[in-house]
């Protein structure tokens, strides 16, 4: 059961990764080389939205159906077919020729993926935290870690090559395929129903009292604090590198060799920093 657990949160966590990959990393590449004027790229930021908010749906999705077994595998297995379905929608834009309208399209359905993948990241915690034993915690964590990671490198890396190989439709058919068949180990996964113990009701007042429990913990302001002025920032402007590195004719397999070998002496940073 154990070993089971860890090739389930290290395929969960994996599945997380590769659309954020694609989104942050080579989604910004693929819309300037299509055409897409520099400041349309910077508001595509704006659909990591999702996760930033998580926080405000979170209790429901650890509340709803927790009475009965496979509660959070229910939640995993939909939120992950959902952003399959989103991403087969994301698959029949024009991205050759990127309009306005094409854009606004393109930014809706991604608010929506990364809604889907938000949501099954709470799912996925949750999960973590219920069925991890206290000896297992940080093998978990590094797994749990690691395939993001993981996922993160192939979404930004390996797909940003495959679309100059194969075009962008192919590439994300390629996706939808992975991410089904990574739903093989939740499916094989049986998660236990929660013993029942005395819970208030669903309620807006108890959601509004979860939310001020939530802020209330001590030291938040200051995370607060540290993620707008540092890790908003981040991000919003490390997606522009690569726009402006296809405005100095650089193909899409060069940035996405780039980014690969950005990310292996990421990864070995981490590893000589203990």
């Amino acid at each position: 059961m154990d070993r089971r657990l860890l090739v389930l949160l290290a395929a969960l966590y994996f599945a997380q990764g590769l659309p954020f990959g694609l989104i942050t990393r080579a989604l910004p590449a693929i819309a300037r080389e299509a055409g897409l004027p520099l400041q349309y790229i910077g508001l595509l930021s704006l659909a990591a939205l999702p996760w930033a908010l998580k926080f405000l749906w979170a209790p429901w999705i650890d509340r709803w159906g927790s009475a009965a077994a496979n509660h959070r595998k229910r939640w995993i297995i939909g939120c992950q077919l959902a952003a399959v379905v989103v991403l087969g929608g994301m698959s029949l834009l024009p991205m050759a020729s990127m309009t306005v309208s094409v854009f606004v399209q393109l930014l809706s359905l991604l608010l929506l993926l990364n809604l889907c993948v938000a949501s099954h990241d709470v799912a996925s915690d949750g999960l973590a935290v219920r069925m991890l034993s206290v000896s297992l915690r940080g093998v978990g964590n590094s797994l749990q870690a690691a395939g993001y990671k993981v996922g993160l490198m192939v979404g930004g890396s390996l797909l940003l090559w495959l679309v100059a190989l194969l075009g962008w439709r192919s590439t994300l058919w390629l996706t939808m395929l992975l991410l089904l068949l990574l739903l093989w180990p939740v499916l094989r996964y049986p998660e236990p129903a929660t013993p029942p113990v005395v819970r208030p009701a669903l309620t807006w007042r108890w959601w509004l009292a979860e939310l001020a429990r939530f802020w209330r913990r001590p030291g938040l302001g200051w995370w607060l604090v540290l993620l707008l002025f540092y890790k908003v920032g981040d991000s919003f402007g490390s997606r522009m590198i690569k726009p402006f590195l296809v405005d100095q004719g650089w193909s899409l397999g060069e940035i996405a060799a780039l980014d690969l070998s950005a990310s292996f002496a990421g990864l070995l940073a981490v590893l000589l920093a203990g």
